[in-house]
């Protein structure tokens, strides 16, 4: 949303009317635009294959997760660790993956199953970050 306004600003301040610009200026922008949308898209239908098979419930001192046929529960003080790969800043940052290793297994989540918030709400303690461009599941 930022780079959009900042974008739309920068073009507005550069050319008085869409008369002004170049085939080169609409070329550079409007493959800037396919680039940080494109990634976006393909990270959505990548990461909606898990998401639509998981779910994900979570009390006050268990949680239990289910994907596809299997389903797992266990305390919350039994997880040892959840790596969130996230970009950052970057237009496709609300779509995120977390791994998280509980007991003995380990899952993927995605953030199209539950919302980077909630999921830091309930596990902001276990949570380590690691920069990744591209969290493909």
């Amino acid at each position: 949303m930022l780079g959009t306004v900042i974008i739309s600003a920068f073009l507005y301040s550069k050319f008085d009317g869409l008369r002004d610009l170049s085939g080169k200026d609409i070329l550079v922008w409007t493959s800037f635009f396919i680039f940080a949308v494109g990634i976006f898209i393909i990270l959505f239908f990548n990461h909606l294959a898990l998401a639509r098979q998981t779910e994900l419930k979570i009390s006050t001192r268990s949680f239990e997760i289910i994907q596809g046929n299997q389903s797992y529960s266990c305390d919350l003080t039994d997880i040892k660790e959840i790596i969130e790969y996230s970009t950052g800043r970057l237009p496709w940052s609300s779509i995120a993956k977390w791994v998280m290793k509980a007991g003995d297994r380990e899952f993927v989540i995605s953030s199209l199953t539950i919302s980077k918030s909630n999921f830091d709400r309930h596990f902001w303690n276990k949570k380590n970050e690691k920069v990744s461009l591209f969290p493909k599941i």
